[in-house]
């Protein structure tokens, strides 16, 4: 082989491991303690059933979490700020 032949194939393999690096560092994503989250594909607008918890994941480069609360969170509705705490109308939101 010739010197030129061989800076091309050393050069085309320190690209290739570049953009291999660089794919894999965009594929990771994480999630915070107390929180759970679904992921979100950017491409196809498609989001998962699949649950995560806590942690750090390797989801894909155009995928990103929306991420929930892992604690009760208590929604109340009224038309008043002064209601009454037995004519409020709540929902709790429990995840596991």
């Amino acid at each position: 082989m010739s010197y030129n032949t061989c800076i091309y194939i050393t050069l085309g393999t320190i690209i290739i491991v570049f953009i291999a690096i660089l794919l894999l560092l965009l594929s990771m994503d994480s999630i915070e303690p107390l929180h759970y989250g679904i992921t979100y594909n950017k491409l196809s607008k498609y989001v998962s059933s699949e649950v995560y918890e806590n942690g750090r994941y390797l989801i894909g480069p155009l995928t990103s979490f929306i991420v929930y609360p892992g604690y009760l969170v208590n929604i109340e509705f009224s038309n008043s700020h002064r209601a009454d705490v037995n004519n409020l109308l709540s929902y709790n939101i429990i995840t596991n």
